[in-house]
């Protein structure tokens, strides 16, 4: 689809507006661009509408991890620590890319890094995912941040 296509070069070109209009104009034909749409609303600083679109990207493709990720990423924006938590801890479960799940969760305690109750929770939620490698790479790094925490022990 011509729209489709023209959309993913003004992406490229960073002229988010325009490619979000056409990603929609796209939409409208049938054609399903919701991780598009919503990298282009958060571009725009549309934290709002990005996580809305990534939320329900998520539920139509539950076990698609890069739209947990982007959800993730989108409701750190908004501060809702809790889907920040949940999204990551699926993008784990849903076998996510290691690499932007580290980078997303990386991202999301260095916004507040004397804060270990967000480690905490981080370390909970990943190993309810049985994300075992991350859970020993996070207490390994809230023990060095938090030496006489005894959570970390």
């Amino acid at each position: 689809d011509i729209s489709e296509r023209g959309a993913a070069v003004l992406a490229k070109l960073e002229d988010w507006e325009r490619a979000l209009r056409l990603y929609l104009v796209a939409e409208k034909s049938g054609r399903q661009n919701d991780l598009a749409i919503g990298r282009c609303c958060d571009a725009l600083g549309r934290n709002e509408e990005a996580a809305e679109t990534f939320a329900q990207a998520a539920e139509m493709h539950p076990a698609e991890p890069r739209f947990w990720t982007a959800l993730a990423a989108a409701s750190f924006a908004l501060g809702e620590t809790e889907v920040v938590v949940g999204s990551l801890a699926n993008a784990v479960r849903r076998g996510g890319d290691p690499a932007h799940v580290q980078e997303a969760l990386q991202a999301f305690l260095d916004e507040t890094p004397g804060d270990p109750a967000r480690y905490d929770a981080m370390i909970r939620a990943l190993a309810r995912a049985g994300a075992e490698k991350s859970v020993a790479d996070l207490k390994r790094l809230a023990r060095e941040r938090f030496p006489d925490d005894p959570a970390f022990e």
